[in-house]
């Protein structure tokens, strides 16, 4: 699958754009697993392998662009993500000694919630509520979670 075309079809148009970067090394990905303890899904995989994350720009008034938010996060993103989610969400789990062990984060909505996948399942894409806690499921896969993401 092409998927900064797909991104740029369903996310650019006038007063927003992606900004796209160089495909992440397998290396990296592997760290990624390897640090995490999870496989990357084959579609993030895929993607990553295209372009190591995708931030989003918004065209300001003076007609610059300025970015306000990572749609997908890069390799690095994710490892500092994951942690900090993990982390977050042991504190409220004390007794539970991995609650996120099936989800691994990949994007957030900018109020700190966050995007998974849920992996070792169907890989839905499912949306963590960061003040209560709640986890439910939001896209069958990444190219729904694209196509709605102008939605959310």
């Amino acid at each position: 699958m092409n998927w900064i075309e797909l991104i740029e079809r369903y996310v650019s148009d006038t007063e927003m754009r992606c900004r796209f970067f160089p495909p992440a090394a397998p290396a990296d990905m592997g760290e990624v697993e390897r640090i995490v303890r999870i496989t990357l899904p084959a579609e993030l995989r895929d993607l990553l392998a295209q372009t190591n994350g995708v931030t989003l720009q918004e065209k300001e008034d003076g007609g610059e662009w300025e970015t306000f938010q990572s749609l997908i996060w890069s390799t690095e993103r994710i490892l500092a993500g994951n942690h900090r989610f993990k982390q977050e969400r042991s504190e409220r789990h004390p007794h539970d000694p991995e609650p996120s062990n099936s989800l691994l984060a990949f994007s957030e909505v900018g109020n700190g919630d966050l995007f998974a996948f849920h992996v070792g399942g169907d890989n839905s894409i499912v949306y963590w509520d960061h003040e209560d806690d709640t986890v439910r499921v939001a896209y069958p896969s990444l190219p729904a979670f694209i196509e709605g993401w102008r939605g959310e």
